[in-house]
C-alpha cells in the first residue's frame, strides 16, 4: 500500500523567473475603435495603436530596452488593421478609415523620428473603409486588404493591383 504512487523527480523544483530587463512595459496599447489588431509584431519591431482617435501607431524595436516608443502619424482617419511582412522585418501595412492602405519601410536606424517618415506605398480601396490587411504568409510582396463587400490583391514590389474582387 505504500508503494501505491511514485515520488515525483521534480517535488523540490521551482520555476525560473525572467529578470525584468528584456520587458517591454507600460504601453498604452489599442483604441476602442479599432477592428482587428491592437499589436503587432515582426522578428525585429513592435507596433500598437497609441490613441484613442487611432491614427497613430507606437513602434518598439525588440532589441531595444523597451522603454521608449517612436510615434508614426500613419493615417488621417482611425487606422483599422496592420500587419508586418513575414519576409522583411521592418514592411508594415497599415489600412484605415480613410479609404487608404499604405505600406512602410521602418529601419532601426530612423526608429527615434518615424513623424517624417513617408509611406512606399499608398492605395486606395476606392471611398470605403478598410477592415483588413495581411500579407501572405508564403508569397512575398503579396499584400490583401479587404474593403466592405471586395477583397484586393497588391504587389508591392511592382505598386500593381493584382485582383480587385466582390462578394
Amino acid at each position: 500500500m505504500s508503494r501505491r504512487f511514485k515520488a515525483s523527480k521534480y517535488k523540490n523544483a521551482a520555476p525560473k523567473t525572467m529578470k525584468h530587463e528584456p520587458w517591454v512595459r507600460d504601453l498604452s496599447v489599442g483604441s476602442y475603435n479599432c477592428s482587428s489588431s491592437y499589436i503587432k509584431a515582426s522578428a525585429a519591431f513592435v507596433a500598437f495603436n497609441i490613441n484613442p482617435t487611432g491614427s497613430q501607431l507606437g513602434v518598439v524595436a525588440l532589441d531595444s530596452d523597451g522603454t521608449s516608443h517612436s510615434i508614426l502619424n500613419a493615417h488621417s482617419d482611425l487606422v483599422t488593421d496592420f500587419d508586418f511582412s513575414p519576409f522583411e522585418d521592418g514592411l508594415l501595412a497599415t489600412g484605415s478609415a480613410d479609404s487608404t492602405v499604405k505600406v512602410w519601410c521602418i529601419n532601426g536606424d530612423q526608429l527615434g523620428d518615424l513623424s517624417t517618415l513617408s509611406p512606399e506605398v499608398v492605395t486606395s480601396s476606392k471611398h470605403r473603409r478598410v477592415e483588413n490587411v495581411a500579407f501572405h504568409p508564403t508569397a512575398e510582396y503579396l499584400l490583401s486588404y479587404s474593403s466592405q463587400n471586395s477583397i484586393n490583391l497588391w504587389d508591392v514590389l511592382y505598386n500593381k493591383e493584382l485582383l480587385h474582387g466582390k462578394t
